[in-house]
């Protein structure tokens, strides 16, 4: 029995022992060195680094909202695994199945990441409706109020279109005074 002892061999990189081969072989069909007669050294049992157990601290039904907490936690140091991402990913229809993605963390980092999913930033949020609520110079052309909101027409004319069977392509931007309730086309 011969035996390859080249530690950059692909197959111990592999397999982490040295490869056998019978007597009438020469050389390593892997790494092409050439073969020691015996048999092959045992290796001495290396002591893997301690790791970790991961745990649950979250399951999300869509992956956007699993890749989102996952990108938050990354950027904050934390190592994130999701499992069954690729199995939603492909089919979600299993995720209530499989409940849901799953978002693991090392035991070391559970605390410090339930820190963070729990901050709460919705101050820092703005209301989209607020933002496009008011006109150029966010005045009602009656009253003058400043109390004043979009007001979408859209789904109105999409469901008289609906009924009809005429499209009707009347709606566009429009605002509305809460206090007078006057509606009027921006400039």
């Amino acid at each position: 029995m011969k035996h390859c002892d080249n530690p950059d061999c692909p197959y111990f990189i592999r397999v982490n022992k040295y490869a056998e081969y019978h007597d009438d072989i020469n050389t390593c069909s892997d790494c092409g060195e050439s073969l020691k007669p015996g048999e092959r050294p045992e290796l001495k049992h290396i002591e893997k680094a301690e790791v970790d157990s991961l745990v649950n601290i979250a399951s999300y039904r869509d992956l956007p909202d699993a890749y989102l907490v996952k990108g938050k936690l990354e950027s904050e140091g934390i190592s994130v695994f999701l499992r069954n991402e690729h199995t939603i990913g492909v089919q979600w229809l299993y995720s209530n199945a499989l409940g849901g993605v799953k978002l693991d963390v090392p035991e070391s980092q559970v605390e410090q990441a339930h820190n963070i999913l729990k901050e709460d930033y919705t101050e820092e949020i703005t209301d989209q409706d607020q933002n496009e609520s008011t006109d150029a110079d966010g005045t009602c052309p009656i009253c003058n109020s400043t109390n004043t909101q979009y007001y979408d027409r859209a789904r109105k004319f999409g469901a008289i279109t609906y009924l009809t069977g005429l499209p009707l392509l009347l709606f566009g931007k429009r605002y509305q005074c809460l206090d007078c309730k006057h509606v009027w086309k921006p400039k």
